[in-house]
């Protein structure tokens, strides 16, 4: 248990849904300095915002990834389970997969309720 997140593959599952919604937001400030008022949806396409496709690219790149981002973890749980019905004391990795998990769907429970616009104005 002490090495929770301990592998690369799980501190990348952890964080990706937080950098997700931090991209996002990164992405809509981007746009707040380029055009000088926040963008608004509909009337501010992130392609149209001049020096804004590197932050747009990455994004939009990484949302990309989110089908595996999603699939990683529950794999690895599926595997972990199997191993802890063998030795129980390896609970980490099953643990690790809930956790990285239960952070990606609140990212996307986050990104969905869209408080401030940004997911609307960012897939206009």
């Amino acid at each position: 248990m002490k090495n929770l997140f301990g592998t690369p593959v799980s501190r990348l599952c952890a964080a990706y849904g937080p950098v997700l919604v931090l991209m996002h937001y990164l992405t809509w400030n981007w746009g707040r300095i380029s055009l000088g008022h926040w963008p608004r949806p509909s009337l501010d396409d992130p392609n149209d915002i001049p020096g804004l496709w590197m932050p747009y690219f990455l994004t939009t790149a990484l949302g990309l990834l989110l089908p595996f981002a999603a699939l990683i973890p529950l794999v690895r749980a599926g595997a972990a389970v199997a191993a802890v019905t063998r030795q129980p004391e390896k609970i980490g990795p099953v643990i690790e997969a809930v956790l990285a998990t239960a952070l990606l769907v609140a990212s996307l429970l986050f990104l969905r309720w869209d408080p401030h616009h940004v997911t609307a104005w960012f897939a206009d």
